[in-house]
């Protein structure tokens, strides 16, 4: 009779209690990583085992390399299409078996860290017919070779660095996709400032303000020429506290400051990354973020809101908030790019005037 057990947790351990027990072991997963091989090695010497694996995603060059050296021939990689299977078959002494399949694969991840769902069956029928699929899929596999492994290790390396970009991408996601706030309220208010009769004179004076404050920083020439007594006189867009004046005059003559602007201009950067930055290696003492995000007003007032005082006490008022553990550069971009979504519907496309608006706001 049939047995079917749910598995959804930490499947490693059912898998070293078979492996334990099983005299025979035949394995087909996307991916083997470093605690995979090393159940794999622990029971080399007392059982027969035969693994078949991707690389696809990839499996680590070491660990491929590894299971070469250990397996020989009973270690193949799967070579005709995208590999993607997790099954894990298992022979016991009395004769009986054991078949895992599902979601995991045969990594730290999937053996005890990961959200995920297998299922375990024991009964025969169940093992031929995944025994006649596995001897299919090894009989289709190629062996491990040095050639093989040579040429994976270029490619692997690649897919490496694009994956830790995609996963670092992906995170950013959720933690955009966790920002939350009173958009109803934010977007009529919006609607009803870009409606008032002042609108076009606020822009117009905002417009004057960030080329001024572009002419100071000679943000035109890369800030080589920054003529930080007209910077300072700038009040509108935050403004320095008299008390960092000396800091930022010594930051000004050491180039510190403009190579803390030309980070902040450089749009290769992800807006986060040059935020995280600005507070941190390339940090000028009294450069908070209402001076910094000044900078990236002026560099672009088309993507960059003013994040100063009166700003955060009306994003208060609309209830922002954010996930928990999101750098303050994240918190940044998020709302970058939400407000620049809310401005656009309210037809606002200068962020600029925005200040003015939250300045007002706040002052109510």
């Amino acid at each position: 009779m049939m047995k079917t057990e749910i598995i959804d947790k930490n499947i490693g351990e059912r898998l070293t209690a078979a492996f334990e027990s099983a005299i025979d072991v035949s394995v087909a997963v996307a991916m083997v990583g470093d605690k995979g091989y090393e159940l794999l090695r622990k029971y080399a010497n007392k059982k027969r085992i035969r693994i078949v694996t991707g690389i696809n995603l990839p499996t680590p060059y070491n660990v491929l390399s590894q299971l070469r050296t250990k397996f020989g021939d009973n270690a193949r990689v799967f070579k005709n299409s995208f590999f993607h299977p997790k099954v894990y078959l298992f022979t016991m002494a009395d004769g009986s078996h054991q078949c895992f399949v599902g979601s995991s694969n045969f990594t730290d991840g999937g053996l005890q860290n990961n959200v995920e769902l297998s299922v375990c069956l024991n009964d025969d029928k169940t093992y031929r017919q995944l025994s006649d699929w596995f001897e299919k899929i090894y009989s289709d596999s190629i062996k491990i070779t040095d050639r093989l492994l040579e040429e994976y290790k270029i490619s692997s390396e690649h897919f490496i660095k694009e994956k830790r970009k995609f996963e670092k991408g992906s995170k950013d996601v959720l933690r955009r996709a966790a920002f939350v706030f009173d958009q109803k309220r934010f977007k009529d208010e919006l609607v009803a400032f870009r409606q008032s009769p002042y609108y076009n004179e606020h822009l117009e004076s905002r417009k004057r303000t960030v080329s001024e404050i572009r002419k100071a920083l000679d943000m035109r020439h890369g800030f080589n020429k920054i003529d930080l007594k007209a910077f300072l006189a700038i009040k509108e867009l935050g403004h320095i506290i008299p008390m960092y004046v000396d800091d930022l005059n010594k930051a000004v003559k050491n180039g510190r400051f403009a190579r803390l602007c030309r980070m902040l201009c450089d749009n290769k950067l992800s807006i986060s990354e040059r935020y995280d930055a600005a507070m941190n290696k390339y940090k000028v003492k009294g450069c908070g973020r209402n001076i910094v995000t000044k900078i990236l007003v002026a560099h672009d007032s088309s993507k960059y809101f003013l994040w100063n005082a009166p700003s955060e006490e009306y994003l208060k008022y609309v209830e922002v908030s954010f996930e928990r553990g999101s750098s303050e550069g994240m918190k940044y971009e998020s709302l970058c790019l939400e407000l620049k979504k809310l401005c656009q519907e309210a037809g606002i496309d200068d962020f600029a005037v925005l200040d003015y608006f939250m300045w007002e706001e706040s002052n109510d």
